[in-house]
């Protein structure tokens, strides 16, 4: 004797349970149509819009201090009148005056009337457990330039000498009577541009270090390296929204079941 439902009957149990449920699955089908009508009209006849934002252009500020020592004075391994370039570490007696250059430039598609100034100053401070004791700043070059051209190299130039810079540091701390922190000595340079960069207004500033440590017969200095910002000019758009494909296709889909 077979176990097996005999096809007829498993249909007939099926209508029976769909007829008992229909009020059921008539509402579960009605929502579905909704939903799906819903969504397909949301994704392809009425999607609404959505705010954009996308960079169309871009500006670029370079800096960087260029530094050099001549040599001035008799030596078994240099040649009076060589220059001694961007090294950490110089010698005090034969090349004692480094010349440094504090640069800028910048690079645009577009540029109008635009303004470099480069100023570089001397600080030298005392400090100690993260306490200033005192501070003294000295202008050593200032430099305004109008209408720059976009990779046009703006320099402010002045020249260092560790030994000197030690003595003014130890005569203010004889003058003062004490030395209660660490003394530094370092050059801040500030960066600042101004104009009309691919047809929009634009400004900058940035500031940099440059140290300088006397150590008697050397001295040595702490040089950031090139700096480079980078300014993306953007702009935002109203555009028409877009689904990913779980919807685009699952609307439809749900529409349909």
């Amino acid at each position: 004797m077979s176990t097996q439902s005999d096809p007829d009957e498993t249909r007939i149990r099926l209508r029976a349970v769909l007829d008992a449920q229909f009020t059921l699955l008539l509402v579960g089908c009605l929502v579905l149509a909704a939903a799906g009508g819903f969504l397909v009209y949301g994704t392809y006849v009425d999607p609404g819009t959505e705010e954009e934002t996308r960079t169309v252009s871009s500006w670029t500020v370079d800096s960087e201090y260029v530094h050099a020592a001549e040599v001035t004075a008799e030596n078994p391994v240099f040649e009076v009148g060589s220059t001694l370039e961007n090294r950490e570490t110089y010698f005090t007696r034969v090349a004692p005056e480094l010349d440094v250059a504090a640069e800028a430039s910048y690079v645009a598609e577009q540029s109008e009337e635009v303004r470099i100034d480069v100023e570089s100053e001397l600080v030298i401070r005392n400090v100690g457990d993260g306490v200033e004791y005192w501070e003294e700043r000295e202008t050593l070059a200032s430099t305004t330039v109008e209408n720059v051209d976009p990779d046009e190299t703006i320099a402010a130039e002045f020249t260092l000498n560790s030994a000197a810079i030690d003595q003014q540091a130890s005569d203010i701390e004889e003058e003062l009577g004490a030395s209660p922190g660490q003394t530094e000595t370092e050059v801040v340079t500030t960066v600042e541009l101004e104009g009309t960069l691919n047809g929009e207004a634009a400004t900058y500033t940035r500031s940099m270090e440059f140290g300088i440590d006397h150590g008697g017969d050397t001295y040595t200095v702490s040089d950031p390296g090139p700096q480079s910002d980078t300014t993306p000019q953007e702009v935002t758009e109203t555009v028409e929204r877009t689904y990913g494909p779980l919807r685009s296709i699952g609307a439809p889909l749900l529409l349909v079941i």
